[in-house]
């Protein structure tokens, strides 16, 4: 970069607008051409028309002369006017006696002059008073670098570079200026504009001075207000304003940070080497910084959405460890970590820092690191300081986030480490539990990791953590009544010492100690999350004595869960011990506790439909306390009347079992008639008639117990469809229309009598039993229809003949009238 002395040669085009003594409208009165492209000057000066003049004293912020600076598109090329607004050397006043002013404009080209500044060409023009159709030459220098650098170390710093990144928010003016001379002020306005691109003065208008009724409003000016869309920068207020995008904001925060990093000089030089004419689009300004710290200028790309991985990838193996300022690395980290590739954590390791760390671990607690993060920050220098800072900052977050990615990974080696965890007895219980439930593959090591003091002169253990030092050391014992009790306040830590003795096949501490077992059954409800750490752990088989079998089973059922009795096949002596430990456990409970047990293995135990499970069942209500015998029964009695024929497999208990039943669970009557009846389905008898009517009078009761029709005939379809005769079917079917005739009226009974034999007709029983069916029924009518023409024919005797043939005073009727009679009115 080129300053001051070194000077540039250009050919100056040029024009003067001005008003002639007692003339009436302003006019080119002189230019390069002699006149004869004054229609044209005319045209362009009108463009570069700043406002209606002041006639304000020489010296003050507003006076003349005004010189606006800015680029003409010509067809050989971009062109750079100077215009001067001026009084004359000598007054003049047009016709109306008005002041006149005057205009010179001075044109060179782009090529020529990209390398002076506003102030060179003002100073190169200022005095130049060509012959009307002269073309001169001039020497203009070149941008005063150092004159720039040095207002900028200065106090202008404070405002400069807000004042040029305000110019990618619009127009900016400047007010509250000294009273300075216009090439001052043009210095002034080159110093912020050091702070562009130069190329961007290709593009940009800048003035002196401006006010808002000028033809041009500048993009770079001084004045004494702005107008819409405009930016004012007050110098004499006491505050700037506020950067209104984020380009605007990115390009002052970049200009700070590389000014920062490589000095005021060093940014001056670089931007104006930017020299090729660029726009005013965000990209183009902020690519001129890009040469000085392309990592800061990468982040903008991120920022924009624009970045690739590979980029980033590229910028962080090329740079030096440290080398880039932490924060921006932390946004590249932040970058790659949403790409979830593990591979990337040595480039991450490479620059770590604190907003890295703070940014790794961000992705920690919103879920976005998978599990190879977790597992390659084992290789990692920076491990310790990372695995530290996730548990400082796992106190404000829920301990899910924390466990999950420590228990991604294998245990670290540091001790300081291990101190800070076992202080934090909830976080490490979550860990175990997470360790029991999703990774027994690495619970052993974290297990010996948390239980080993590898330096003995360290402070003791916390007591809690005994237990499962005892467990990691092979003493697998009951839970001693202390540590029970020391374990009470804690409960999801007993839960936890539970979870790890079932996965590491030592349950004894919980399940053998009759105490910790009460106390934790007590909790269990109480503890969030529990039922799903349950049964994750549970849902896998493990070798337990029958004893630690029912304690476990009545722990998941107190919660809702199945018990794991129900993917077993106990042999006779280990149901024994289980039903055994039963009794011995049910004792130790509460009321609502031991009911809600009892469903829960009850339930358990009636899975599969076999004779052995309604055995255990039975056997397991002789356990249970009186208080919850009748859950038992309830889920007995559903399970029976959905596996009817499991009464015949068990037909030496039948009877007491439906005594149970009917005593147990008086709720379910219905429901004992129902299966009752579907026994009586399956009863054989050498005697027919006995066989119909011990069906009748299971019918009977079941009607009488409010079981609908439709499930009685439902339950008798099988009966019918096995060949019963239809002498039979009709009268069992004669026995459903009498109960309901008895429960809701004779109408009633017709019709459900009429309704079956229809079923029954329309093949609903399969069409051996509507054919024998309806063989049958044309004979009965016949039968039924002669025996009711007899009997009538028995009462058509007049009423006196019937009371004196036998109603007489001491007169017995003929034997077998009254029963005919009865039969009759029975009809």
């Amino acid at each position: 970069m080129t300053s001051g002395s070194t000077a540039s040669q250009a050919d100056v085009r040029w024009a003067v607008r001005t008003k002639l003594a007692d003339d009436a409208r302003y006019q080119i009165t002189a230019d390069d051409s002699g006149g004869h492209d004054a229609g044209a000057y005319e045209s362009l000066i009108q463009k570069f028309v700043l406002g209606t003049p002041t006639s304000s004293p020489p010296g003050t912020t507003d006076a003349l002369p005004w010189v606006v600076v800015g680029p003409v598109d010509r067809p050989d090329g971009v062109k750079l006017a100077v215009v001067i607004h001026e009084w004359p050397p000598a007054a003049v006043r047009d016709r109306a006696g008005r002041p006149v002013s005057r205009t010179r404009y001075f044109e060179l080209p782009w090529s020529a002059v990209h390398g002076a500044g506003y102030a060179n060409l003002h100073a190169a023009v200022q005095h130049l008073t060509p012959l009307d159709g002269e073309m001169p030459r001039l020497a203009i220098a070149q941008f005063d670098a150092a004159g720039a650098i040095a207002r900028l170390e200065g106090p202008n710093w404070r405002w400069m570079p807000l004042a040029a990144a305000a110019l990618l928010d619009g127009r900016l003016v400047l007010a509250g200026a000294p009273s300075a001379a216009a090439g001052e002020r043009l210095a002034l306005l080159d110093t912020i504009l050091a702070l562009l691109p130069r190329g961007l003065r290709a593009t940009l208008v800048a003035a002196s001075w401006s006010t808002p009724d000028g033809t041009i409003q500048p993009h770079l000016s001084y004045g004494r207000s702005a107008t819409v869309g405009a930016t004012l920068f007050d110098l004499a207020g006491d505050g700037l304003p506020a950067l209104r995008t984020d380009a605007a904001r990115e390009y002052h925060d970049r200009l700070w940070w590389v000014a920062g990093k490589h000095g005021i000089p060093a940014v001056v030089e670089t931007l104006w080497a930017a020299g090729e004419p660029n726009g005013w689009s965000p990209d183009d300004l902020l690519a001129g910084l890009a040469p000085l710290d392309r990592t800061v200028a990468l982040r903008y790309t991120i920022r924009k959405g624009q970045a690739t991985a590979e980029q980033v990838r590229q910028r962080l193996r090329e740079e030096p460890a440290g080398s880039i300022d932490p924060d921006v690395a932390g946004q590249l980290v932040g970058f790659l970590l949403v790409l979830d590739q593990p591979s990337d954590l040595a480039l991450i390791d490479r620059h770590w820092s604190e907003p890295v760390a703070d940014v790794f671990l961000d992705g920690v607690f919103d879920g976005r690191l998978n599990d190879g993060f977790a597992r390659g920050l084992e290789q990692s220098t920076h491990d310790e300081d990372a695995l530290l800072g996730l548990l400082a900052r796992a106190r404000d977050y829920p301990p899910d986030p924390t466990v999950r990615f420590l228990g991604s990974r294998l245990p670290p080696l540091s001790t300081v480490v291990r101190e800070r965890l076992i202080s934090d007895q909830r976080l490490t219980t979550y860990l175990l539990i997470q360790l029991a439930r999703s990774a027994p593959q690495r619970l052993d090591d974290w297990l010996r990791y948390l239980t080993a003091r590898p330096d003995r002169t360290e402070p003791q253990d916390p007591p809690w953590l005994g237990p499962f030092a005892a467990m990691s050391a092979g003493h697998c014992a009951p839970l001693a009544r202390h540590d029970a009790e020391l374990l009470d306040e804690a409960p999801r830590t007993m839960l936890a010492l539970l979870l790890v003795g079932l996965r590491r096949g030592c349950p004894e501490p919980i399940l053998g100690a009759s105490e910790a077992w009460a106390r934790l059954v007590t909790k269990l409800p109480n503890i969030a999350g529990m039922a799903n750490d349950l049964e994750r752990v549970t849902a896998t088989e493990f070798a337990l004595a029958p004893a630690h079998r029912a304690s476990l089973d009545m722990l998941l059922t107190r919660v809702g869960l199945p018990a794991t009795v129900r993917r077993l096949s106990l042999g006779e002596e280990d149901r024994a011990a289980y039903l055994a430990e039963i009794r011995q456990r049910f004792v130790q409970l509460t009321a609502p506790a031991g009911q809600a047990c009892a469903r829960g293995l009850a339930q358990s135990i009636l899975t599969h439909p076999a004779p052995s499970a309604v055995r255990f069942a039975i056997a397991l209500a002789d356990r249970v306390p009186q208080s919850a015998r009748p859950l038992v029964y309830e889920q007995l009695g559903a399970f029976l009347t959905e596996f009817p024929q499991l009464l015949s497999a068990t037909a030496d208990d039948a009877e007491s079992l439906l005594a149970r039943l009917r005593e147990h669970s008086p709720k379910l009557l219905a429901s004992v008639r129902r299966f009752e009846l579907q026994r009586a389905t399956m009863l054989t008898s050498a005697s027919p008639a006995r066989a119909r009517r011990a069906l009748g009078s299971a019918v009977h009761d079941a009607i009488a117990e409010s079981v609908p029709e439709q499930d009685v005939f439902e339950v008798l379809r099988p009966w019918i469809e096995a060949g019963r005769s239809a002498e039979d079917v009709f009268a069992v079917l004669s026995a459903l229309a009498d109960a309901v005739s008895e429960r809701s009226g004779p109408r009633r009974g017709d019709e459900v009598l009429t309704g079956v034999v229809r079923a029954v007709l329309g093949e609903a029983a399969g069409p051996e039993a509507a054919t024998n069916m309806s063989r049958f029924l044309p004979g009965h009518i016949d039968a039924q229809q002669r025996r009711l023409t007899t009997l009538s024919a028995e009462v058509k005797p007049s009423r006196s003949s019937r009371r004196a043939r036998w109603s007489g005073r001491g007169q017995t009727p003929p034997a077998g009238r009254t029963e005919a009679t009865e039969e009759g009115r029975a009809r």
